[in-house]
């Protein structure tokens, strides 16, 4: 008996899977139609071209097999069959995806790379959604996508490519978690679904039983509902940490604002701009004075509160579009400004640090004021071929360290950006 209910609760997973594996394959179709478009014109248009023909298809057979399987009387069903095939054609459908993540990443440039890698990303979260019901489905395509392209990552010579590498990786496998669970959660569905059955034939041999078996069956199909609405949160959560992944990526966790790893793309993608443009670049580095005698005094909680308000008014006065505040590391915090002048730059800093000590919070452990201030220091440079970023953000810390040495609160620009080193207005 246990091994007939066991064989039916296998086909009735497998008849959950092939039921959503239409959305699964729609969406990837429609997927392979952006990224197609989407890169067209910076990729080769022979390859792109032949990869989506080839992609699609794969489409008219898998329906017409899923079609063909859900048409056969259930009595003549061949499940293994047409598991064996979703398997082959999944693994087929991941390992084209993964190639062309390989090939496009080989030649993009970094937001593109990002891109396409988001795109893989939503899809191996799709499957872990409408593929977890069997665990063999999920990871036929997933493993197929995911594994070459983060061998490829993590191999590359471009140290932006291994941090992609390493987070798809944490990705995958945070994904393959929840398909664990929500293969779990399918299973124990499922498994009731039969128990409720046999209670339905227990019922009509023993009748002397009725109202107690009648209790156990509503006490089963609460637990039935229970789990389906589980399962239900458990796939909105599967979504929303895929968007909260990609999120923790590029934002500060504390603070809400771009973080260290998303400056280091954006200054590096405004360095260059600047380059072809010869338009000047300037940056501002901004350090809480006394920020380590605050927090010993205050706590950690009402340093992380500076922290958030700091963050919040360096934001709000990099008005620009283009400008970018972000959390450099630790109580500093650096300001991109393209296209701005030396005197613009330290006018927008002497703003900021005006703006800091009108917030009046108060720091009776800071040696030099009665409040929290910042340290600025600013720096522009228009690239020239033989400068390398690091000499821009070098200026800008040391002149943010002649700030701190000339008594803090004060706004420094790199000498050799200037006639003259400015100073907090008497």
């Amino acid at each position: 008996m246990e091994s007939k209910t066991n064989t039916l609760l296998a086909r009735r997973k497998i008849e959950v899977l092939l039921n959503q594996a239409p959305v699964a394959m729609s969406a990837g179709v429609v997927a392979a139609l952006i990224s197609t478009v989407s890169f067209w014109h910076t990729s080769e248009r022979n390859i792109v071209a032949g990869w989506f023909i080839l992609y699609t298809l794969i489409f008219p057979v898998r329906y017409l097999l899923i079609t063909r399987f859900n048409l056969t009387p259930i009595s003549n069903r061949n499940y293994s069959l047409a598991l064996n095939s979703h398997l082959l054609f999944s693994t087929l459908a991941g390992l084209l995806w993964s190639a062309l993540g390989i090939y496009l990443l080989s030649s993009l440039q970094a937001f593109d790379s990002f891109i396409i890698l988001l795109m893989i990303g939503g899809l191996i979260a799709g499957a872990a959604a409408t593929h977890s019901v069997i665990l063999t489905a999920y990871f036929t395509f997933s493993v197929a996508v995911a594994l070459p392209l983060i061998v490829f990552l993590f191999t590359s010579a471009e140290p932006g490519l291994n941090m992609f590498g390493l987070i798809l990786g944490v990705f995958v496998i945070f994904l393959s978690f929840t398909a664990y669970r929500l293969n779990k959660l399918v299973g124990k569905s499922l498994s009731l679904q039969f128990d409720n059955l046999e209670l339905l034939a227990e019922l009509e041999k023993e009748k002397n039983q009725v109202n107690s078996l009648y209790k156990d069956l509503e006490i089963d199909l609460a637990k039935c509902k229970l789990a389906e609405e589980q399962l239900t949160r458990e796939k909105e959560k599967a979504e929303q940490l895929a968007q909260s992944l990609l999120a923790i990526s590029t934002l500060d966790g504390l603070t809400g604002i771009p973080n260290r790893r998303h400056f280091d793309s954006i200054i590096a993608r405004e360095w260059n701009r600047a380059s072809r443009t010869n338009t000047p670049l300037s940056l501002i580095l901004c350090d809480i004075d006394h920020f380590k005698a605050y927090n010993d005094h205050y706590g950690h909680q009402k340093g992380d509160n500076v922290l958030v308000r700091i963050a919040n008014l360096l934001q709000e006065n990099a008005r620009r579009e283009g400008d970018l505040a972000a959390r450099y590391g630790g109580e500093e915090f650096v300001v991109v400004l393209p296209a701005t002048s030396v005197d613009n730059a330290r006018m927008i800093a002497e703003q900021m640090r005006v703006a800091i000590e009108e917030l009046s919070i108060p720091h009776k452990f800071s040696p030099s004021e009665n409040i929290v201030t910042a340290s600025f220091g600013v720096a522009t440079l228009s690239p020239r071929p033989d400068q390398h970023l690091g000499e821009l953000i070098a200026k800008a810390d040391k002149a943010m360290y002649q700030a701190k040495q000339k008594g803090r609160n004060h706004v420094m620009v790199a000498a050799d950006n200037t006639r003259k080193n400015p100073e907090k207005p008497e």
